[in-house]
């Protein structure tokens, strides 16, 4: 028997039809939505994280002011990415400007889940608290250079 006498040709055709209700389509979309914000917050974060460890690597600092540094920074983007993707969100809601031709004040405040709002002030505190983070590595920096240098301290370790 010949391999080519046992071929046959098979061919088989197969169809699908999709449908979604608006309810899954909507589902759909928030879902797509998170997927495409955690991949900005984890690049933004990273990508800050990387500059300012790559700028104060070669700087005089001790150790662990440099990773509180980069820390603070990666905390910092992540709010600047937060509060960017709040504005972008209350400004996508808003195609059905009002009366006067701004934009809908409840596209700032209505929602399933945190209002643009909310998340622009929570953005707006893990700024603060990041900023605070770096004025106190601050005050630990001049406190070790100034007041606890090595005449002042004598720790006697032996």
């Amino acid at each position: 028997m010949s391999a080519d006498k046992d071929k046959t040709n098979i061919s088989v055709g197969v169809g699908a039809t999709v449908v979604l209700s608006p309810e899954a389509a909507t589902q759909i979309g928030n879902s797509i939505r998170n997927v495409g914000s955690n991949i900005g917050l984890a690049g933004t974060v990273g990508a800050l994280a990387a500059g300012v460890a790559k700028s104060v690597s070669k700087s005089a600092l001790p150790p662990v002011q440099k990773a509180g540094i980069v820390v603070a920074a990666s905390i910092l983007g992540a709010g600047i990415h937060i509060g960017a993707s709040a504005i972008n969100r209350a400004n996508s809601g808003a195609e059905n400007p009002g009366p006067n031709g701004s934009g809908n004040f409840k596209n700032l405040v209505a929602g399933s889940e945190n209002s643009p709002l909310e998340d622009l002030l929570f953005s707006l505190d893990i700024i603060n608290y990041a900023c605070l983070s770096l004025v106190i590595i601050l005050l630990m920096i001049i406190l070790f250079k100034f007041y606890l240098n090595e005449d002042k301290l004598n720790l006697n370790l032996s």
